[in-house]
């Protein structure tokens, strides 16, 4: 299967949504050869600097992305990609900036919240993590996602007890 079937067209007049982005991703890594094509793609659209921001993210080349990312225009996909890179670099207070952006932006709060953990937390920040966990506490039981930072911070933290009711 080629990674167009995911029927996500990065190149497009505008930028898919962020959970179109996501199926595009499992496509283009679902294979080496949808890896190859789509990194062809993306070279061949350089001119769009957004969508191929977002493209270089994908491919984990965050610091040619980051240089794209830059001079697309202001959007929560810019941001949230941005912050993505950055944090595939090891800068994680310039991705927690970027997710604050991404929110000023129009990113959901609960995203913005969830992804501020993950960078904290893969930045060794494990009580910060919690903290801002904390702020979205109210999505216990009803959000998967909530739920995967949980054991992610329990898993880092070395309970993994608790990290394995969380994942369950």
């Amino acid at each position: 299967t080629s990674y167009t079937e995911a029927g996500v067209d990065l190149f497009g007049a505008a930028i898919p949504s962020l959970e179109d982005l996501k199926r595009l991703c499992i496509m283009v890594h679902s294979s080496e050869s949808n890896r190859i094509a789509f990194t062809e793609d993306v070279e061949k659209h350089l001119g769009n600097s957004l969508a191929a921001g977002i493209g270089k993210v994908i491919l984990g080349q965050y610091k040619d992305a980051l240089d794209l990312l830059k001079k697309g225009p202001a959007s929560p996909a810019k941001f949230l990609y941005q912050a993505y890179a950055n944090r595939g670099v090891g800068e994680f207070d310039k991705a927690l900036v970027a997710l604050e952006e991404a929110g000023k932006h129009g990113l959901d709060s609960l995203d913005v919240t969830l992804e501020k953990t993950a960078a904290l937390r893969q930045a060794g920040r494990l009580d910060e993590a919690e903290t801002e966990l904390k702020k979205c506490g109210n999505f216990h039981g009803v959000n998967a996602d909530y739920h995967l930072q949980c054991g992610k911070l329990d898993d880092a933290r070395g309970d993994y007890e608790a990290a394995m009711d969380e994942y369950t």
